[in-house]
């Protein structure tokens, strides 16, 4: 279950994830603002610490959303469950073409969250050990957010698909399964973010040493 104790169903900022971010055409393409043209590339180095910092947050406000989402697929299933909403549907017999997309759609950003948490973890494990400079730790803070981006756009095309077609699943234990899996990914892009602060105050204290 994802760590839902500071995002309470009150809160009506955080009661609609924006799946908009992305078209669906390129729901799991994520270039940077940095990367889209030379001028762009010279940036400052405070301007692109600034705009990590800005992706993180809306990253967060994002599965803050999310995470509502899934609380009402996890309200919703039960009362589904126990009306006997759900049948059983092997084989995908009835998905229609529209279904089959989506469904295709949110699988490919699952290969690319597993991508970019790989890339996370080989960097961490052959650069950032051992009392890593800066900018190593800077670079690593960039693959914790691609991967949390990445998480995200596949948390919110699995929710919303188990959210339209809940009588896509092989009946209630089927439609349970996918909403495990919603909620791993879940905690998958909060760990993600919670690495990405981690190294943002690592990075920040150690600027602060070179200060002093």
């Amino acid at each position: 279950m994802p760590s839902t104790s500071k995002h309470s169903t009150s809160n009506s900022k955080s009661q609609t994830p924006r799946p908009d971010r992305k078209s669906e055409d390129s729901v799991c393409s994520h270039k940077s603002k940095s990367s889209t043209g030379t001028q762009n590339s010279q940036k400052s180095t405070s301007s692109d610490v600034s705009e990590l910092t800005e992706r993180t947050n809306i990253i967060s406000e994002d599965l803050d959303g999310t995470i509502f989402l899934i609380e009402e697929l996890l309200r919703k299933g039960k009362i589904d469950k126990e009306s006997g909403y759900f049948f059983v549907n092997k084989h995908r017999t009835k998905w229609t073409g529209a279904m089959k997309d989506k469904y295709a759609m949110y699988k490919k950003c699952a290969k690319e969250r597993l991508q970019s948490k790989r890339t996370f973890d080989v960097y961490k494990q052959e650069k950032c050990q051992n009392d890593p400079p800066v900018e190593f730790l800077q670079q690593l803070r960039k693959y914790a957010i691609t991967w949390a981006d990445n998480a995200l756009l596949e948390v919110e095309g699995r929710s919303q698909f188990i959210d339209s077609y809940k009588r896509a699943y092989e009946g209630a234990e089927g439609f349970n399964k996918h909403l495990k899996e919603v909620i791993a990914v879940s905690n998958s892009a909060q760990k993600a973010i919670t690495h990405a602060n981690e190294i943002k105050k690592k990075i920040k204290e150690m600027e602060k040493e070179l200060k002093e």
